[in-house]
């Protein structure tokens, strides 16, 4: 198992999937059907993550340069959606790993999500 041996800082369950980050940054990710054991994600960012926030179907994770970072499940119901997507990535599709919102942070819920990015 990838975690073992690792101590984590923060966890986060959403509706069918759970993240969490280790003391050393790393972001892990499992459950929706793709993982069955923690995976970790954002490799290739070179970052180090501090924090995670699930929701319904995202993953929403700051790093500690205060990047904010998102992926998950984009909603097929147009409403919910909006043109821009749940993820704040400026397009409604599905992201399975994780790319960069912009600088700030988050909250999610099982239906909703804030997102505060700033201009620095």
């Amino acid at each position: 198992m990838q975690l073992e041996g690792k101590k984590i800082v923060d966890v986060s369950a959403g509706y069918e999937h759970t993240a969490c980050v280790t003391e050393d940054g790393e972001l892990f990710f499992w459950g929706r059907k793709l993982f069955l054991e923690p995976n970790e994600m954002g490799k290739e960012q070179n970052v180090k993550f501090t924090s995670v926030e699930c929701g319904r179907g995202t993953v929403f994770a700051t790093t500690e340069e205060g990047l904010l970072f998102g992926f998950g499940e984009q909603s097929n119901v147009t409403a919910m959606r909006g043109k821009h997507g749940v993820l704040g990535l400026g397009h409604t599709k599905s992201v399975n790993n994780p790319e960069l919102v912009g600088v700030g942070g988050g909250r999610v819920g099982q239906n909703h999500t804030f997102v505060e990015i700033s201009d620095e």
